[in-house]
């Protein structure tokens, strides 16, 4: 059984002499091996570069013997003298194992080279943009808020140091600005700083809302600085169900009719394809996926949004166990997600690992590259409505700022020890937890994502509540592409 690739393969670094060199694998690469009566399939991830392939038998012998120090005539030799099967007794099957494994990616010139082609779970970068509070205040008080929104802070950013904030991005760079609160329309002068973002700055702008009692002024506003600027606004839009009686409970009477009914305003405006619905699943309503969707597709909505809550701020008593849908549920939810065929519309489960109906999504069983649970730090750092800097948004606790914009720029945040430290914690922690040692897909995952594991459990000594889930996204794509291979067979 030849190679079956995961999409354009690494360019083939020369060798100047092929006989002096000597491959290297990945020591950490997983590996499935599929008997079953019309062959055996090999399939092989580098977690650290996320190519894989489907190879024949001995594929794994001879990955074990490429080290970075046996030369390929040894490796062949060494290879056909302890081969357990009469298959690897040729050198020509040897000689052809290792040309399709350095064809599909698995094998490098050196552990130097193979370090240069991949990327670390936990990976630090230039901010890619801002997730910006612009206010504590709020018209709602949602039982799941995560920064317990509601009143205005006394000490709160003016607009003069919000913009000075903004203007630490590099202008007109492709950034993405997430402005939101609290509630950040109910803020004065809000639209001004979407504008001074858009279209004097050149960001696009994600302005969060829950949507209640929109003003109409603020539609039209947004509709404006659209036509205006050569970057973009979109709307995200916040439910907790398809239905009063699942959304009600949680941000409070009579919301869900005032959220559809600006739904009907962003429609009539135009804008309902530059807005985003986003609704955090719970085992309360889960059973609602297909009428959500029908609500998405109803007003022409641009994407719809799967997450969950966090265990913090309003929610801090409110663990995620208690109110998670059961693995079954949650997977049956993905296989809805990725199997639905609607161009309007794209559907994403951030609680999957990304999962999406778009065929180049991160993490649909159709991206050439095995999925990987990479966690990019600083790429959206928050900053607090009184100027804490955090380098990522799911972390709430003054304790794990590092610093205010007010005394400190997010470069010298970003260079500072303790963000040194947060990361050097974050890549390290899943050395602390017994299951993540054991299992075969820690270097694919690091234990998953630190800020949810924090607001669950209080630490990141556990791996994180949505391993099962991994795991089974895992399998899904291994699974999928073996059975593409005996299908052709």
């Amino acid at each position: 059984m030849g190679p079956i690739s995961s999409g354009t393969p690494l360019p083939l670094t020369p060798v100047a002499r092929e006989s002096q060199w000597r491959p290297f694998s990945n020591p950490k690469n997983v590996v499935r091996i599929e008997n079953r009566p019309e062959g055996v399939a090999v399939f092989v991830v580098d977690p650290w570069t996320q190519r894989w392939a489907i190879l024949g038998r001995g594929a794994e012998a001879v990955l074990a013997l490429a080290d970075g120090t046996r030369s390929r005539p040894e490796i062949v030799a060494e290879a056909t003298a302890v081969a357990s099967n009469d298959h690897l007794r040729e050198p020509r099957v040897v000689n052809a194992l290792l040309d399709e494994l350095r064809a599909a990616g698995l094998l490098f010139v050196s552990r130097a080279h193979h370090l240069s082609q991949g990327l670390p779970v936990v990976l630090e970068t230039e901010p890619q943009g801002l997730h910006l509070e612009i206010t504590n205040a709020c018209n709602l008080s949602c039982v799941h808020c995560y920064v317990s929104s509601g009143q205005k802070l006394p000490d709160e950013l003016s607009d003069a140091e919000l913009r000075a904030v903004v203007d630490q991005l590099p202008p007109f760079s492709d950034k993405l600005i997430a402005i939101t609160g609290g509630e950040a329309a109910v803020r004065r002068n809000a639209l001004d700083l979407v504008e001074y973002c858009a279209v004097e700055r050149g960001h696009n702008v994600d302005l969060y809302t829950n949507a209640y009692k929109f003003p109409r002024k603020f539609a039209e506003r947004v509709v404006r600085i659209n036509e205006i600027g050569a970057a973009r606004v979109n709307l995200q839009v916040s439910l907790e169900g398809a239905t009063p009686e699942t959304n009600d409970p949680i941000r409070g009477k009579g919301v869900f009719d005032e959220v559809l009914k600006s739904l009907v305003m962003f429609k009539e405006l135009g804008l309902n394809r530059r807005t985003q619905l986003f609704i955090c699943i719970t085992q309360n309503n889960i059973h609602e996926l297909d009428a959500m969707i029908e609500i998405a597709e109803r007003f022409d909505l641009a994407k719809l949004v799967f997450s969950q809550w966090e265990a913090q701020g309003n929610a801090a008593d409110t663990p995620w166990e208690s109110i998670a849908p059961t693995l079954e549920e949650w997977t049956a939810a993905g296989d809805k997600l990725l199997s639905y065929d609607n161009p309007r519309l794209q559907l994403r489960g951030n609680f999957f690992g990304d999962l999406n109906n778009a065929r180049d999504g991160r993490y649909t069983l159709e991206r050439s590259l095995f999925p990987k649970q990479i966690f990019a730090y600083n790429s959206f750092p928050r900053i607090s409505p009184d100027g804490l800097i955090f380098a990522d948004q799911l972390w709430v606790d003054p304790e794990w700022s590092l610093g205010n914009v007010r005394d400190i720029t997010l470069a010298e945040a970003f260079r500072s020890e303790k963000f040194r430290q947060h990361i050097k914690e974050f890549r390290a922690r899943a050395e602390t937890i017994d299951e993540c040692r054991s299992c075969e897909w820690v270097e694919l995952c690091g234990g998953g994502h630190p800020g949810h594991t924090l607001s669950e459990y209080g630490h990141m000594n556990h791996k994180d509540a949505f391993c099962d889930a991994r795991k089974y996204w895992f399998e899904r794509y291994v699974d999928a592409h073996v059975e593409k291979v005996f299908n052709h067979a």
